[in-house]
């Protein structure tokens, strides 16, 4: 049965489309919806409708990274219960208990492809997500169009339309504008930011530039706006992104002032909002963004801060572990390269740091869409995202750009001020002023004798203040007191319980039967260290036992099962293969 969900206006508007289209016989669909608009929501809404009506039985999601990937599954099985494989090892069909796969373009070698042209058929929805990447690689347009090919329909998504070049991507039609000169993509349907904006699904975003001066062997450089950028002022912008390990002070890069700068804001929209909001610095390189990351930790404190790269730290979770954790944390601020960039959900963001110098308006979209999706901006009088960028030509084109797609919105606040003024209507909770480029410094923090104070301790010592009728500070001191008697915060917090995929129980429940497997064959070897062919029989008798062919496609009663057979063979008196 269809499961019952209210979609915004224009995701109903979409699947409409989207209907008397498959109805004129097409099997391709490509919806151009903006930055946290919600495409995810809607694709699965439309897996759910074909679904129910035995139009298709299975699907196969393809989107840019490991951690959009698993995020699709997450939001497949909260909205409508099925469960989709985000582990997909392609060496046999998904698993029983499982509805489809969630895979990545970079997975997309032949071998790997052959393989799934096998279970992908007339009755299997593919589901692109942001398309534009199946450009990137050849290799991974020519798997878009051979599992397309099989696949009853195409579902493709994009959030960011546009691409420097003309590069071939299956079952797209581009054209070519004169007037941004890109490539455009050919759509079904679209939804932009600025519609998203005036229908308050995101929020409006506030461009703040930031020069730099840079002392050099030639003097003093200046990196600020110049229509006619050299490459003189390109090398000086990649300079002042370098983090080094050894910056001190006032000696301090850009790059961490400019974080001091948004660090202030954020503590001042949390203060003011009672909210536990979150920034997002991208760095340009794994080494810069480690070294950031060393002196915010420095100042800050490693709960303060969290970094995903590419590169793992020794001991690291792995990096969609760690958005996730961070998605329900209080952690004020994460530093990333391209792991936060498209596709993530962390709404909690409301700052972002954009020291990365590729400034094509692509990635400097996708970037500042991870701060406009958060929907508590709605119930917060309209919030804005503070966007803080190097005040650098390609940059501030990229924001421009994005200011003349809001023109009318604005437009439409300026009306609603002036009929406020004349008394007609409550008109709106911010102001026209709010949306102009701006650099500006920001008053003092949350930081209080060499102390860290968090959000939730900010908030509260500003509410203790207001009550008692003192000031912030005397507050702080005495609870910089007690802190420093108990060894600790004063704030008892709780640690944080991600939701947890099909796939990610099904792992966890498989490095439990692995635990059980080598203790079983532990006491079978005389208390030895066991012999892997000791492993491999006490998990073929389990398997036997549990009626599992292959432990790839067990599905998660299976391994429920397999763990509790493990516990009783561990648990007998006389244990024996």
């Amino acid at each position: 049965m269809e499961k019952k969900l209210k979609l915004r206006d224009w995701q109903q508007a979409a699947f409409e489309r989207l209907v008397e289209v498959t109805r004129e016989g097409k099997r391709e669909f490509l919806c151009v919806a903006g930055v946290g608009s919600g495409k995810t929501l809607f694709a699965s809404y439309v897996f759910n409708f074909f679904k129910d009506k035995n139009f298709i039985d299975s699907v196969v999601i393809i989107s840019p990274t490991e951690n959009i990937k698993r995020n699709w599954s997450k939001t497949i099985e909260v909205a409508f219960n099925f469960k989709i494989d985000h582990s997909y090892s392609f060496k046999h069909a998904w698993p029983r208990d499982c509805h489809g796969i969630s895979i990545t373009f970079q997975s997309l070698n032949q071998p790997n492809v052959e393989s799934l042209k096998r279970y992908v058929g007339e009755k299997t929805l593919l589901i692109v997500d942001e398309v534009h990447h199946a450009g990137d690689e050849r290799s991974w347009g020519e798997a878009i169009q051979q599992l397309g090919q099989q696949a009853g329909y195409k579902l493709l998504l994009s959030g960011t339309p546009d691409r420097p070049d003309n590069s071939p991507i299956p079952f797209v039609t581009y054209h070519y504008d004169p007037e941004s000169k890109r490539y455009k993509l050919e759509s079904n349907y679209s939804y932009g930011y600025a519609e998203a904006v005036d229908d308050n699904v995101v929020c409006p975003v506030i461009f703040q530039r930031l020069k730099a001066e840079a002392l050099t062997f030639s003097g003093t450089e200046t990196m600020e706006y110049d229509e006619v950028y050299s490459e003189k002022q390109r090398k000086l912008f990649n300079q002042i992104l370098t983090i080094s390990p050894y910056s001190e002070g006032d000696k301090r890069s850009w790059t961490y002032q400019s974080f001091e700068k948004a660090n202030k804001k954020l503590n001042e929209i949390n203060d003011f909002r009672n909210e536990n909001y979150a920034g997002l610095i991208v760095c340009n390189s794994i080494k810069d963004a480690e070294n950031l990351y060393d002196q915010i930790s420095q100042m800050y404190g490693s709960d303060f801060v969290e970094i995903v790269t590419s590169k793992n730290r020794v001991g690291d979770l792995a990096s969609s572990q760690k958005i996730e954790k961070f998605f329900h944390s209080k952690q004020s601020w994460i530093i990333s390269i391209n792991m936060i960039s498209e596709g993530v959900d962390i709404p909690r963001l409301r700052c972002i740091l954009y020291a990365s110098n590729v400034t094509t308006r692509v990635r400097f979209t996708q970037v500042m869409g991870r701060a406009v999706r958060n929907p508590l901006h709605l119930k917060n009088n309209s919030d804005v995202c503070y966007f803080y960028l190097p005040d650098y030509a390609p940059l501030v084109h990229n924001a421009e750009g994005i200011e003349q797609e809001l023109k009318h919105i604005y437009q439409k606040i300026e009306q609603e001020e002036e009929a406020r003024k004349r008394g007609e209507g409550n008109g709106t909770q911010f102001s026209i002023d709010d949306f102009v480029l701006e650099s500006e410094s920001i008053d003092a923090g949350n930081i209080f004798e060499g102390d860290l104070w968090n959000a939730v301790e900010d908030v509260k010592a500003t509410t203790w203040a207001d009550k008692e009728k003192v000031s912030k500070d005397i507050v702080l001191k005495l609870w910089k007191y007690f802190k420093d008697e108990q060894g600790g915060s004063t704030v008892n917090e709780e640690e944080p319980h991600p939701f947890q995929t099909s796939t990610e129980q099904k792992e966890a429940y498989r490095k439990n039967v692995s635990k059980l497997v080598n203790q079983i064959s532990y006491k079978l070897d005389g208390n030895k260290k066991p012999k892997p062919e000791t492993i491999r029989k006490v998990h073929y008798q389990l398997n036997q036992r549990c009626n599992i062919q292959l432990s790839n496609t067990a599905t998660l009663d299976q391994l429920k099962k397999k763990l509790r057979a493990a516990e009783k063979w561990l648990l007998s008196k006389n244990i024996r293969a």
